[in-house]
């Protein structure tokens, strides 16, 4: 999917009238950042996905997994659910959930 067939369908959901170019460029101008954003998270959900079909270990459920409930408990209030869900974040996006410490880090980091 090319990064066109992927935004064009949000401008024609988002701006009610697709026909009024100059709605549809200030459109563009005020939220292609976003969409962009939105493009660049989409190619690496798609890409995590692929890798997770290879490798079974990426499919693994948190509540499987040997860390602490604390650190569940944390992960799963910000939608983590499997193995691969902590690919898509950073270390300084684990630092900026609710409640995680530089313990919790740690332990998702070794495990």
């Amino acid at each position: 999917m090319s990064k066109d067939a992927f935004i064009a369908p949000l401008i024609k959901d988002l701006v009610i009238d697709t026909y009024n170019p100059k709605l549809k460029k200030r459109f563009l101008e005020m939220y292609r950042p976003q969409l962009e954003d939105l493009w660049n998270s989409f190619l690496l959900d798609m890409a995590i996905e692929k890798v997770a079909e290879d490798y079974p270990l990426l499919r693994t459920k948190l509540d499987d997994t040997p860390i602490s409930n604390r650190a569940k408990r944390i992960l799963k209030a910000a939608d983590v659910e499997t193995a691969a869900d902590i690919a898509r974040y950073s270390l300084s996006d684990f630092k900026m959930f609710r409640g995680m410490g530089s313990h919790s880090l740690k332990e998702i980091e070794i495990k």
